[in-house]
């Protein structure tokens, strides 16, 4: 179950890192 869930984990903080990545520093921390 642990193993589950770090891998879990790591698939959001990817997805996140590639939706950052792909959108522009710049406008995606002023949007926010």
């Amino acid at each position: 179950m642990l193993k589950q869930l770090e891998a879990a984990g790591r698939i959001c903080i990817l997805t996140l890192h590639n939706m950052q990545s792909s959108v522009p520093s710049s406008s995606g921390n002023s949007g926010r």
